[in-house]
């Protein structure tokens, strides 16, 4: 079952609670650097992301 947005936020709360500071700042840059990317270019990185994910495994033994 996916979880819902609230969910999801709740989670990352988690998850950055005990994160240290330089993983904060990472995602903090990160976060603010996509916010001002333009609609289009945020789809584009999100789909750019979902293939690298899907071809992990492959990448990985191309590397080595």
């Amino acid at each position: 079952m996916a979880m819902t947005n609230k969910q999801k936020q709740i989670e990352i709360a988690k998850k950055l609670e005990s994160a240290p500071d330089a993983i904060l700042q990472e995602v903090l840059d990160y976060l603010s650097d996509f916010e001002r990317k333009s609609a289009e270019e945020q789809k584009r990185i999100i789909a750019l992301r979902e293939i690298l994910t899907g071809k992990r495994e492959l990448l990985l033994r191309l590397a080595q």
